[in-house]
């Protein structure tokens, strides 16, 4: 599947005959496609079809793979674009100055999900519901549920598309509730127990342990951005942790 971020588009252009300008487009790669296409910053993404597909229809309850089998989906919205191409432009440039770490499989599905966690909202409330709706739970149970599962997996804290596979609920009402009953949104909820993990990792700290390793355990994939949070929750750096604990033992 691939996704197109347009901004500054130099004129009109088209897609499939569809009128296109600064926006998001979709559409599967599979299928044959026209396009006109003036001078444009135009940033090209591709998802694997499969979980893309998945992910729309756990948290957001839209199914993509019958939008798109009609042919692509576009978006001409500018802000949009400006968004979506401003954190992905973000994500290039940690890249470009060795801020990410992707050597493992934890730290390579944190950056698939995080990519995936902030386009699809951004695209598929845009688009019409299915027709089979489904029901949601009560704000407080499905708090209550959501800590719980979230609590047995300490060690290997679950994400948002976990939460609404689990608990059949679409992301943004997930969001909702967290925000009625706890004042803060999922995200942050379980950015801070990944957080809290890998500093419990830190403190238990072998001789031959490095940040990197609590890092790659807890999904993270980022390295300056986990330093500043953990600094921010914590009151240190997590190489201080890590030095203070080695130096215990």
């Amino acid at each position: 599947m691939v996704f197109g971020v347009a901004c500054s588009m130099a004129g009109d252009g088209l897609f499939n005959s569809q009128p296109w300008g600064d926006g998001i487009t979709a559409f599967d790669s599979r299928q044959e496609l026209f396009s006109v296409v003036p001078p444009v910053d135009l940033i090209t993404l591709v998802v694997d079809r499969p979980v893309l597909i998945e992910h729309a229809w756990v948290t957001e309850h839209v199914d993509l793979e019958h939008w798109l089998s009609t042919g692509p989906i576009l978006v001409n919205d500018t802000d949009l674009a400006r968004r979506v191409s401003g954190h992905l432009h973000a994500v290039r440039a940690a890249c470009k100055e060795g801020g990410i770490r992707v050597e493992g499989e934890g730290a390579q599905t944190g950056l698939a999900e995080d990519v995936l966690e902030f386009l699809c909202p951004l695209v598929a409330h845009r688009l019409r519901r299915p027709l089979a709706a489904r029901r949601e739970l009560a704000h407080v149970e499905l708090v209550r549920r959501a800590r719980d599962y979230a609590r047995e997996r300490a060690d290997e804290p679950p994400r948002i598309v976990d939460l609404c596979r689990e608990l059949r609920v679409s992301r943004r009402w997930l969001q909702w509730s967290f925000n009625e009953v706890m004042g803060i949104g999922p995200c942050a909820y379980l950015q801070l127990m990944r957080l809290n993990g890998a500093r419990r990792m830190l403190l238990r700290a072998t001789p031959d342990m490095r940040v990197g390793d609590a890092i790659e355990a807890y999904g993270f994939w980022h390295m300056s951005r986990f330093s500043r949070d953990y600094r921010c929750h914590f009151g240190e750096l997590p190489s201080q942790t890590l030095r203070r604990a080695q130096a215990r033992r």
